[in-house]
């Protein structure tokens, strides 16, 4: 969060100011769409703002109304941090604001998106943090007593709209920084991976598709936690396959989606597996947002726009009669092999709840339990366990545990 009650994007004015966000899901090379506060953009269209058009991937606020303390405006701020906190064993306190350095493109009131996303390491003592609009990551270290910088990272081209930086993973020992960069090469996407060897940060290598093509999006990552696994999804990608290692070539399911896993062997990133959902079907958008646990055994993805009207674990998968109600998929690694697990949708799905999208899914270390979140569900429930029913509390936001 860029500041207190300022949930996920970025904005002019104060700190105590709040926001409503708008979402795109999809560039559309021709032409634009202006926002109108309170306005929601459709899938397949550019943002217009009053700075110019904005090319948005799924999930990313492009434009906020200001609800009180601030202005209203283009996503940029004067106030682009990370603030970190530490537990001393009784309460947390706060350690540090982090900033960035200052973009090189942008001046400061048009934003750096300095905190995109953000990836810590197990000991909280190594923080990886994406910024956008400058095409930059850093990695900040704590020696115990203060925070600085020990890092930045560019994309290969740091003067094209690629958005290296908009998602960051970091492996548990703090070593290994996986940066997506998915508007590269006419939005087909990449991913960078950089290595600490002991003394300095090295790009190890930049990852593409093997059968990307212009506007997949490969770019959302997810490390296991010792660095040698890397999951990528591309949630744009169009082949109409299903399952584990699929056929690549027919692509015949527009924004279908897929992920990509690759293991780290050799001193080289090699593709292990080709994953695709068991109900693909166009526009589902599956891989826009995954996750791998940290054992690597265990894989989570969210299709975004996927329509069952399935409710729980392993439903019917065929009634698409819920637009955009969006599904989450587990695949398991039994020692030799992927292979799908469970299919799970909340157990009050409805239209355009946005259930597992933006980085709302989280495994646990072993991949046993499962959190995900739907940021635009909209019951008045409160607490555990509550009254799904009532819709009256729009975009309120709920999380289910499994």
């Amino acid at each position: 969060r860029q500041g207190p009650g300022h949930p996920g994007g970025h904005g002019g004015g104060g700190r105590e100011a709040r926001y409503r966000l708008h979402t795109v899901l999809q560039r559309d090379r021709q032409g634009g769409q202006s926002l109108e506060p309170g306005h929601r953009a459709v899938l397949g269209h550019r943002v217009r703002g009053d700075r110019g058009a904005f090319r948005l991937l799924a999930g990313h606020a492009v434009r906020a109304q200001c609800l009180g303390g601030g202005r209203s405006g283009h996503l940029g701020c004067g106030d682009c941090h990370r603030r970190n906190y530490r537990f001393d064993g009784v309460d947390w306190n706060r350690e540090a604001i982090v900033r960035g350095t200052g973009g090189r493109l942008f001046d400061i009131e048009s934003g750096d998106d300095f905190g995109e996303d953000i990836g810590l390491s197990a000991d909280g003592n190594t923080l990886a943090v994406g910024a956008s609009n400058t095409n930059r990551a850093y990695v900040f270290s704590f020696d115990g007593s203060e925070w600085s910088l020990d890092a930045l990272f560019e994309g290969q081209n740091v003067l094209g709209e690629n958005v290296f930086g908009d998602d960051v993973a970091i492996s548990a020992d703090g070593n290994t920084v996986a940066v997506g960069s998915p508007w590269e090469d006419e939005l087909a996407g990449a991913v960078y991976v950089f290595r600490f060897d002991g003394t300095n940060w090295n790009q190890e290598s930049r990852i593409q598709g093997e059968n990307g093509d212009e506007s997949d999006g490969f770019g959302k990552v997810s490390l296991s936690a010792d660095g040698t696994l890397l999951l990528v999804g591309a949630s744009r990608e169009d082949s109409v396959a299903t399952g584990i290692d699929g056929d690549q070539t027919d692509n015949s399911a527009s924004g279908a989606g897929a992920v990509y896993l690759y293991r780290y062997d050799n001193f080289n990133w090699q593709r292990a597996a080709y994953i695709k959902a068991s109900n693909t079907e166009s526009a589902d958008q599956f891989g826009a947002n995954v996750v791998i646990s940290s054992d690597g055994n265990t894989i989570a993805v969210a299709a975004t726009g996927e329509d069952s009207r399935a409710t729980g674990v392993n439903g019917d998968q065929n009634d698409n009669s819920i637009a955009d109600s969006a599904a989450v998929y587990i695949f398991r690694f039994d020692g030799s092999s992927w292979s799908q697990d469970a299919y799970v949708k909340s157990t009050n799905p409805d239209d355009r709840d946005y259930f597992g999208g933006a980085n709302g899914i989280a495994l646990s270390a072993d991949g046993s339990t499962l959190a995900i979140g739907a940021g635009r569900e909209d019951s008045a429930a409160t607490g555990i366990g509550g009254d799904q029913s009532d819709n009256s509390a729009s975009l309120a936001g709920a999380v289910y545990v499994y």
